[in-house]
């Protein structure tokens, strides 16, 4: 037996994909159960993300939980009532929004856009709570009725944040999303300013867990509710205000890029300055984000091949061990594949866990023997589609002589592995005379016969 791992790899980023019929090879896969890691529980929350880590960027998968929020006056006199029509309304800009965002990846590789899932909690009807939101102060009260609302639905901690957190990363698993944040609707439509009674009308978190909104929004009306949703959701992923009330520099960082903060309307003095996009989400909540918004919620790709930087990593193929026979003619591979996350820069620390975390997955992976073409070989679990994938091949039947084979791996954008490759000599039978002729391989058994009855 001659079985040999070359010391160096070959690089295949190519896009070639092509499937062929070999005659002299026939692919078996042995089927084994594994237990590689925590991704196979909870298959859908990105490699890497802890509990905190719920919208770390906009790339992917998003649930948005609704809800409406109502005073029932048992603690606060009732002043607020939803109707159904406006229920109707916001739930239509609601809508756009969510359209807003995905249309923002559109040109990105599917496995890459952003999806958003909207989902209305209690079917779309109003939670009740004892408070009336709207007559308290924005942030700092926001606990009293978010606790009361969430303790309905069995989620008892006397911390809003963990108890949204907590209801977020039950509806993220149930409908199964890599991403989600919770945006709390209140009624103003009685209310003479519009506003909680500190001054706010809609505020989030970087990072999430949640948003909150208002009816009328200030002065910008239920007609332009998509836009100031549209603005709070860029918080939720990480996105810096612009404008110059809010007291952003334009030397600030944020977002999984560490991108800055250029279009802020301070700078690093606190002087105010002229921005170089004037109309722009973070800045007056227009519909497109600036070049640097961009950057923080992570849509930045640097070399225009469709695929976001954040994912635009290479696959790896780990170990390997090889159970060869060539004097059957037989080539028998296993090891591990593995996405790579891209290193987290996000300066946030308090907003997030800072873990290195991808959406990416193994998509497939494939085999070219004797350099005939790249086939896909099945995965050694049923499925591909985890960060980490057994593999397990087996090529059988094959001629005598030398023979090369390369294995690669293909994550779910399209990028390739490293190649790895091995060299397998089939050698023949004892007492076998091989000879090559025009270019084929020609064999004969030589031992003496026995002819005698």
């Amino acid at each position: 037996m001659q079985v040999s791992l070359k010391p160096a790899t070959r690089n295949s980023r190519g896009p070639s994909r092509g499937i062929r019929a070999f005659a002299n090879a026939v692919v078996v896969v042995t089927f084994m159960s594994t237990c590689l890691s925590p991704a196979r529980l909870v298959a859908q929350r990105p490699l890497g993300a802890q509990n905190q880590d719920q919208s770390a960027y906009a790339l992917g998968s998003f649930a948005l939980n609704v809800i409406f929020v109502e005073s029932d006056g048992s603690i606060d006199p009732n002043q607020e009532d939803w109707t159904p029509g406006q229920l109707t309304e916001i739930q239509t800009k609601i809508g756009q929004a969510a359209s807003f965002w995905e249309g923002l990846t559109a040109s990105y590789h599917p496995n890459a856009q952003l999806d958003v899932t909207v989902n209305y909690v209690n079917g779309g009807v109003p939670m009740d709570t004892g408070y009336e939101p709207i007559t308290h102060r924005g942030y700092p009260d926001s606990r009293l009725w978010i606790n009361q609302v969430l303790g309905s639905l069995g989620y008892a901690s006397s911390d809003a944040n963990v108890n949204t957190r907590n209801f977020n990363n039950d509806q993220r698993d149930a409908l199964g999303t890599h991403w989600v944040t919770t945006l709390y609707v209140v009624n103003d439509a009685v209310d003479s300013d519009h506003k909680f009674s500190d001054g706010y009308f809609a505020f989030s978190n970087y990072g999430g867990p949640y948003v909150v909104t208002t009816y009328n929004n200030d002065g910008w009306g239920p007609s332009r509710y998509e836009r100031v949703l549209s603005h709070e959701l860029g918080h939720v992923f990480f996105a810096l205000d612009e404008y110059y009330a809010s007291g952003a520099r334009n030397t600030a960082r944020s977002g999984y890029l560490d991108g800055i903060n250029g279009n802020a309307e301070r700078n690093a003095q606190n002087q105010r300055v002229t921005p170089p996009q004037p109309n722009a989400l973070m800045l007056n909540t227009t519909l497109a984000p600036s070049e640097f918004t961009s950057v923080q919620i992570g849509h930045l790709d640097s070399d225009g091949d469709s695929i976001p930087d954040i994912l635009d990593t290479i696959p790896q193929i780990i170990g390997g061990q090889l159970s060869s026979d060539a004097d059957a003619g037989i080539f028998g591979f296993s090891g591990l594949g593995s996405v790579n996350p891209m290193e987290n820069r996000n300066r946030k620390v308090w907003a997030e866990s800072g873990s290195w975390m991808t959406i990416n997955t193994i998509d497939f992976a494939s085999y070219n023997l004797d350099g005939q073409g790249w086939m896909d070989f099945p995965a050694a679990d049923g499925a591909y589609g985890d960060y980490f994938e057994t593999l397990d091949l087996e090529l059988t039947g094959l001629a005598l002589g030398l023979h090369t084979i390369d294995i690669r791996i293909t994550n779910s954008v399209g990028n390739h592995s490293d190649v790895s490759s091995f060299e397998l000599f089939v050698t023949p039978e004892p007492g076998t005379l091989c000879v090559l002729c025009a270019g084929a391989m020609i064999c004969l058994n030589t031992k003496r016969k026995d002819l005698t009855r």
